[in-house]
């Protein structure tokens, strides 16, 4: 299950904004601290999930497979399409390898 995306990209662009705001005003007013308490674990949560969600090192993967694909296709402008599909499955193979390994 993924973290809703709009949320993710709110942690992800602004969290540190939002926990220095939760800390300003928690040194400012005590009455703040249940915001900087909810910052801070959604945060960690965020960073725990990705880390054991590994969808960075997924997405990085997948990145790389599209990357040489095009390279390839780039590099051998007059290759068959018997020779670009081999190329496409060869890059799965390394794709599916380096996602069961992770």
């Amino acid at each position: 299950m993924a973290l809703p995306k709009q949320f993710a990209d709110i942690l992800d662009n602004h969290g540190d904004t939002l926990q220095n705001m939760a800390l300003l005003a928690y040194l400012k007013n005590e009455e703040a601290k249940p915001f900087l308490d909810a910052m801070t674990a959604a945060k960690v949560c965020k960073d725990i999930y990705q880390y054991l969600s590994k969808d960075d090192q997924i997405d990085k993967a997948r990145a790389e497979a599209i990357l040489n694909i095009s390279k390839y296709v780039k590099d051998h402008p007059r290759a068959r399409q018997t020779e670009i599909q081999h190329k496409v499955e060869e890059e799965i193979t390394i794709f599916k390898l380096k996602i069961q390994s992770l």
